[in-house]
């Protein structure tokens, strides 16, 4: 599937969902080179038994390249990209983004004047946050950025400039492999969606593709997390739920401040003491 109809199929899904479902996009690369998988997604309405959002249809993951420019030319919410490809948002007036939405690329293009960062869903009750991070962006024709019960993060060169600068992230500097399980674990946290009862929850087997675990040190990563409870499993193991409190309490860093990249000296010691070789 070309990305450049991965736009048009997101748009006309979101045209047509039912009152209370929603509409989830998730960009992966798949290795190093450019194949990408792309993974649509309905969400239905929150059981009101368990406070989790159901899936519904799925669609994928189909086979993609980052040959083509990803255009998202309407409102957007669960939108989840990390893959090095060109995406471009706006109608060249206004850019609309529903909380949480996760955007990591290589390039960046925001075609709009207004910028409104939203909640996009008022069955969860956790503040959640709009992330987007690149390489290179090109966001020069946004003038004003309104927040409406939501948080912005953004991340990329000489982004603090009006009216970006009050939502730059920018990560204390770190050794590289510090750096990279920094990315994985914001990656693990950052995939779990907040339901109603302000509980996180992923299904087990979107944590544990390869996409998010990476390689070894990432497995031992999640591990790490379960025996720590940060991470527990439910549901004959079908489902991750994760901890704030035990989190913040182990890595001394919230649910909020992980996805806005602010990491901490103990949540890198945490990290490091995944990496250091057994018995040492």
């Amino acid at each position: 599937m070309p990305l450049v109809d991965v736009g048009i199929l997101y748009q006309a899904l979101t045209s047509q969902v039912a009152a209370g479902q929603r509409v989830s996009l998730e960009i992966g690369q798949e290795d190093e080179g450019a194949s990408l998988a792309v993974q649509f997604e309905i969400l239905e309405r929150t059981d009101p038994n368990t406070g989790i959002a159901q899936q519904g249809q799925v669609w994928g993951p189909f086979a993609s390249s980052n040959e083509t420019l990803l255009e998202l030319r309407t409102p957007i919410s669960n939108v989840f990209i990390e893959a090095a490809i060109w995406v471009e948002l706006g109608d060249g007036t206004f850019q609309q983004f529903g909380a949480p939405t996760e955007i990591q690329a290589s390039q960046l293009t925001i075609s709009a004047k207004q910028i409104l960062v939203h909640q996009a869903s008022s069955d969860t009750v956790r503040r959640q946050t709009v992330s987007l991070i690149a390489d290179e962006a090109g966001c020069q024709t946004v003038q004003s950025i309104s927040i409406k019960e939501a948080t912005l993060a953004v991340a990329w060169p000489g982004a603090r400039i009006h009216p970006w600068t009050p939502y730059v992230a920018e990560p204390p500097t770190a050794l590289p492999e510090i750096d990279f399980m920094r990315r994985r674990l914001r990656r693990i946290f950052t995939a779990f969606r907040s339901h109603s009862r302000g509980k996180l929850v992923r299904l087990a087997a979107k944590i544990e593709h390869s996409r998010i675990t990476k390689d070894a040190r990432c497995v031992a990563l999640l591990d790490k997390l379960v025996t720590d409870q940060i991470l527990t499993m439910f549901d004959a193991g079908k489902f991750y739920a994760l901890d704030p409190d035990r989190m913040g309490e182990l890595l001394g860093v919230d649910y909020q401040s992980l996805q806005q990249q602010r990491f901490t000296a103990q949540s890198d010691a945490y990290l490091a003491n995944v990496l250091a070789p057994a018995g040492s």
